[in-house]
């Protein structure tokens, strides 16, 4: 079975043989079997290279850091190519250097769909998606200056989570929900019922803050979605109690909690992870 690295490494390609090169020298420098963190909806939101950092994953109750770092997000802002910077309502400054561009190998047959039920300006998304290696200079409270690398796809976050994560089974050991934003921004369909399969993606630590709840989620819009990944990837993923660890009282505007994951011996239902939805703040 390959691990999550080898996976990566057959699904992405650069897109000449300079972007191939610094890709093959990126996963080099990445352990056989990475801890892979998945910020869906990220925006412009870089913090979790900071809070998840050696300096500060301990002072959290995290003592599993992530070693490749993925965010997703629709928003046009990652359209844009080279390098720039921008300063965020957190008092954090970020460099932002486009490091090469990537895509997809067409031997995998990634089913690449911006849904419009899902996302507000399908028609303005991509044909083929965008993919890029970042190096993000990220300088937050207290001079604390964190460098690290992501892998930005613009992806729609549904679509990536089926396509891209269930069906390659690419492991998730830190899941950040802090910026989807489904009420104030451009996406219609939250992914928040992730939630129902941490254990398939092997994740250990939940970092969540959309306190703000999404109508998606409230109305039961969801089911379908959660319902056919079950069945068409098979999946028998188990429950789980959240640990709290730490929180964040103003991260992207969210009260933010980091918990630690603890899975039980029992299944996980469509629509379970409801039951947790109160410790986490969503309502």
């Amino acid at each position: 079975m390959q691990s999550s690295k080898e996976t990566l490494q057959y699904l992405l390609k650069g897109s000449d043989p300079i972007a191939q090169q610094t890709l093959d020298d990126y996963f080099a420098g990445i352990p056989d079997n990475p801890n892979i963190l998945w910020y869906p909806g990220a925006g412009i939101d870089f913090r979790d290279l900071t809070e998840l950092s050696a300096e500060k994953a301990a002072g959290h109750g995290v003592s599993l850091l992530p070693d490749l770092f993925i965010h997703t997000d629709c928003s046009e802002f990652y359209l844009r190519n080279g390098n720039w910077e921008l300063n965020n309502n957190e008092e954090a400054s970020v460099k932002v250097k486009v490091i090469c561009e990537l895509a997809l190998n067409p031997e995998a047959k990634v089913r690449y769909f911006v849904n419009p039920k899902y996302y507000l300006f399908a028609e303005s998304a991509p044909a083929e998606p965008v993919i890029r290696l970042l190096d993000i200079t990220r300088r937050s409270e207290g001079d604390v200056t964190i460098n690290g690398k992501v892998i930005y796809f613009f992806f729609e976050n549904n679509n990536f989570l089926d396509e891209f994560l269930l069906r390659f089974r690419i492991g998730i050991s830190h899941l950040v929900k802090v910026g989807e934003a489904v009420t104030e921004g451009d996406c219609l369909m939250s992914v928040t019922y992730v939630l129902d399969f941490l254990s398939v993606l092997g994740t250990k630590y939940l970092i969540y803050g959309d306190g703000v709840g999404s109508g998606s989620i409230l109305d039961f819009e969801y089911t379908e979605l959660d319902e056919k990944l079950f069945k068409v990837y098979g999946l028998k993923p188990h429950d789980y109690t959240l640990i709290q660890k730490s929180g964040i009282l103003q991260w992207s505007r969210m009260k933010t909690r980091i918990f630690e994951i603890s899975y039980l011996n029992a299944p996980m239902s469509v629509g379970g992870f409801m039951r947790h939805m109160n410790l986490l703040g969503a309502y």
